[in-house]
């Protein structure tokens, strides 16, 4: 749809946390200036435009880098759309860029039946800047926030909207610091706004709620090769109740799954911590079950090699080898056992999340007292 020559009747809510975004001009360099975004968009007439929606400006008190966001700054944003949420059409919130996937995919659980669209947007350059990136992003939000019928949580960033909970950052240094590796943008500016509606959220049939109650005792861990398994023994020992994030290698993990058998099945039958399993991939999803598969069927045909090899030589080492095959036997029954009982530990499997939406997801989940 052609946006940029309608006249727009809706009011939108920027909030303003902080970031890279506000940042303004100084004889100390670029510094956050409360009051400096307001003051440039009065004067800039591109701000005023007919297609644009009118706005009011709410910026926080003391604006943070979002490297330092909180779950609470969470809880914060919430309760300012809720309060605000029958006065306007739409929100924007400006947010700095290394955590802005982070917050997005946690408001998209923690606001419930949204009926209007809650944009995410941010820079890489100040709009403050003679050339940036700020000034854009901003105006391509306001667009979606006034003018699109979207009931979900966005980000908009370099032209592209993007589901907030499937959004990533991946690049530090670039305009286009955005992706959504497992789910196609929701719409692209171009010529004209080309708006994906297959893939927006229906409008719900229920009132708007918030959900406030957040766990915060969540780690994310690696694995690498060479990883020692006894590191996490403190941590799932100790009395804390904790969730534990673990980030595999690709699909297939059925080996690597097996170092951590024994803590795995103490994680969550002894020590009740919830074990989520993801893929360090940005694309696909970890299957342990599948590994599983394929590593029962490669045991069974060593096994099965194996034994033809004690087969033939029988007759020359009859005694020593079948103490050998034994052996064999038993080791290969024993790592079967365990490929099986990977099962029996209940994981969540992640499935192709953003580490981002893993652990905002997981965040509220267990803060509604939910537990796997």
């Amino acid at each position: 749809s052609n946006l940029y020559e309608e006249d727009c009747e809706s009011k939108v809510l920027i909030i303003v946390t902080g970031g890279t975004f506000i940042m303004a001009p100084t004889p100390n360099g670029l510094v956050v200036q409360p009051g400096y975004l307001s003051k440039r968009m009065s004067t800039d007439i591109d701000f005023h435009h007919s297609a644009l929606p009118s706005y009011d400006i709410f910026e926080w008190e003391n604006p943070i880098d979002s490297s330092c966001i909180q779950p609470s700054d969470w809880v914060r944003l919430c309760q300012q759309i809720s309060s605000n949420y029958y006065k306007y059409d739409g929100f924007i919130i400006l947010h700095g860029t290394d955590t802005m996937s982070y917050t997005a995919s946690a408001l998209s659980f923690m606001l419930e039946n949204l009926s209007k669209p809650v944009v995410l947007t941010g820079a890489q350059i100040p709009i403050g800047e003679v050339f940036n990136d700020a000034k854009n992003n901003l105006i391509a939000s306001l667009c979606v926030a006034g003018q699109c019928q979207i009931c979900e949580v966005c980000l908009m960033f370099n032209n592209k909207l993007l589901r907030g909970n499937r959004s990533t950052k991946f690049d530090a240094w670039h305009q286009d610091a955005f992706t959504s590796p497992n789910f196609p943008p929701l719409g692209v500016f171009g010529i004209e706004l080309e708006m994906e509606e297959e893939y927006f959220i229906a409008a719900p049939k229920q009132r708007f709620k918030t959900h406030l109650k957040l766990f915060n005792n969540i780690i994310v861990i690696w694995l690498i090769p060479g990883f020692n398994s006894d590191l996490l023994r403190g941590l799932i020992e100790s009395d804390d109740e904790i969730a534990i994030v673990l980030a595999f290698y690709g699909i297939s993990n059925g080996s690597a799954a097996l170092k951590l058998y024994d803590l795995l099945k103490d994680a969550k039958q002894k020590h009740k911590k919830e074990i989520v399993l993801m893929s360090q991939c940005s694309k696909g999803h970890v299957d342990i079950y599948a590994a599983n598969t394929m590593t029962t069927n490669t045991v069974h045909s060593e096994q099965q090699k194996n034994e033809k090899v004690v087969a033939e030589e029988q007759d020359v080492e009859e005694k020593q080898d079948a103490e050998k095959e034994q052996a064999a036997k038993s080791e290969a029954d024993n790592v079967f056992e365990q490929l099986m009982g990977l099962q029996q530990v209940n994981a969540i499997n992640a499935h192709d999340m953003t580490v981002e939406a893993v652990v905002a997801k997981l965040s509220f989940l267990m803060g509604q007292g939910l537990r796997g």
